[in-house]
């Protein structure tokens, strides 16, 4: 299941975790249900990918309650697993949870390893993005910096959980509107996970997008569009082009693209996004009745208007099919 899902494969990977489920769940004892619980949380980080996020948090529950049950209120196993459902409610948009979860974690691992162990800067950094995500910027500034301080003297300046750090305080500024201070962020990242994990990393792909939006503020289309198509490249050729991760890179740099007027490449980006979302969702789905809308859109802008009316009625067609409202469900 978990080769499945590095390549992609995600509902392969719930059928073959739902499979060990089912075999794991007959079983009695501790170890056991301990098993169930990495099961349910295998599922969880799944679910996740594919944004089934109400069905991830309810993984992450049953986890976190078999947990409770078998090690107790204040294990480690309990409080990872308290991040894990902080990041289904994160993405649910309940911030207010999330932290309260993070904040259950951070005092865990406080207790049981003490205020300076890696572990804890992490949750601290976690905190800051919670923080950062719902605009409060300076008190993501200050998680940052203790998660900062604890990372560099558990692991020295050259450590990937440093890394992501740097980011992390390179989305701070950004959001602050302070290019030059998120550039100098990002490219901190950058090299120190060239170092770390080399040059053919989903980590590396990511400071490349960091580095795009960058760029992206300072109006800079070029090297916006070489860094989003370097990240899209690495994520290609390390994940496949059925992964999530893939699809979304190459929406963006469509859009980008459409946005700069360079329709020859959005629609080729465009199509290459059809073809991953067919395979991966079906001929019928409210996503791929957006990628023809999308598509309409760059015909009409290139002047092959009879192309982008017949795209564009498949794509209202296909969401009343699918009982959606189209204009709520076509937007670029």
């Amino acid at each position: 299941a978990k080769t499945q899902l590095k390549h992609g494969s995600c509902a392969d990977a719930v059928a073959s975790f739902e499979k060990a489920l089912g075999i794991r769940i007959k079983a009695s004892g501790e170890e056991a249900e301990i098993a169930v619980a990495d099961t349910y949380e295998s599922l969880a980080r799944v679910h996740q990918q594919t944004g089934a996020h109400d069905r991830s948090r309810e993984m992450y529950e049953k986890a976190l309650a078999i947990r409770k049950k078998v090690r107790g209120e204040q294990h480690l196993d309990v409080a990872s697993t308290y991040i894990g459902l902080a990041s289904s409610h994160s993405a649910l948009g309940s911030s207010e949870k999330e932290l309260e979860l993070l904040s259950k974690c951070l005092a865990i691992r406080e207790k049981e390893l003490g205020d300076q162990h890696p572990d804890v800067g992490l949750v601290h950094a976690a905190i800051a993005g919670a923080y950062a995500k719902h605009g409060s910027l300076e008190r993501a500034g200050e998680s940052y910096e203790r998660a900062l301080a604890i990372e560099l003297k558990a692991h020295g300046e050259s450590h990937p959980s440093v890394a992501k750090i740097h980011a992390g305080i390179g989305r701070v500024r950004l959001q602050q509107g302070n290019a030059e201070l998120a550039m100098d962020s990002y490219q901190k990242a950058l090299a120190i996970r060239q170092k770390a994990l080399g040059e053919e990393s989903i980590e590396v792909a990511g400071s490349y997008d960091d580095l795009a939006a960058v760029h992206e503020l300072q109006g800079q289309w070029s090297d916006e569009d070489q860094c989003r198509q370097w990240a899209l490249d690495l994520r290609w050729k390390l994940l496949g082009e059925e992964h999530p991760s893939v699809a979304e890179s190459t929406a963006k740099l469509a859009m980008r693209h459409f946005q700069h007027e360079s329709y020859d490449r959005s629609l080729e980006l465009y199509e290459n996004l059809l073809n991953m979302k067919l395979k991966t969702l079906g001929g019928k789905h409210p996503d791929v009745a957006g990628i023809y809308h999308n598509l309409s859109m760059v015909h009409f802008q290139r002047g092959t208007h009879e192309e982008g009316w017949n795209l564009y009625e498949d794509a209202v067609e296909m969401l009343k099919e699918l009982g959606e409202d189209p204009h709520e469900g076509l937007r670029l």
